[in-house]
């Protein structure tokens, strides 16, 4: 007994359900990919954040130790830019003037800093050592 071969049509309507299979197959993996990426991106983002937001609390704490360690009578300006990075953030010194914190986006990380007078701000500020004391003025004009 014989068999009888597959029609062509059948056939193509096999290879036809086999490749849309496979595209979708294909979809699948790239939609999967790209939303690893995305994640991947995102997290690389916010460590880039936090290492931007601390180097740029160490070098204000930084300038504003060494105000405190020298003589009376020194006097710098500073330039605090408006961003660390690429990142917008924000400063704040505590009541007592002995901390600084900056804040940006879900993080927030303090500085212990010598005790000064004034805030400090982004932009050109004036760091003045008087009588003991570190006196932070923001440069106008």
């Amino acid at each position: 007994m014989r068999t009888q071969p597959t029609a062509p049509r059948d056939r193509s309507g096999q290879v036809v359900l086999e490749f849309v299979f496979m595209i979708a197959f294909a979809m699948i993996i790239g939609a999967v990919t790209m939303v690893i990426a995305f994640d991947l991106m995102a997290e690389t983002s916010e460590r880039q954040r936090y290492a931007a937001i601390q180097d740029a609390g160490y070098a204000i704490q930084d300038e504003l130790i060494l105000a405190a360690t020298v003589d009376d009578g020194y006097h710098r300006i500073i330039d605090v830019p408006d961003r660390a990075d690429r990142f917008q953030y924000t400063l704040s010194t505590d009541a007592d003037g002995a901390g600084l914190s900056v804040r940006s986006g879900q993080y927030a990380l303090t500085f212990d800093i010598p005790p000064i007078l004034g805030e400090v701000h982004d932009g050109a500020t004036f760091l003045i050592r008087k009588s003991g004391t570190v006196i932070v003025v923001e440069v106008v004009g």
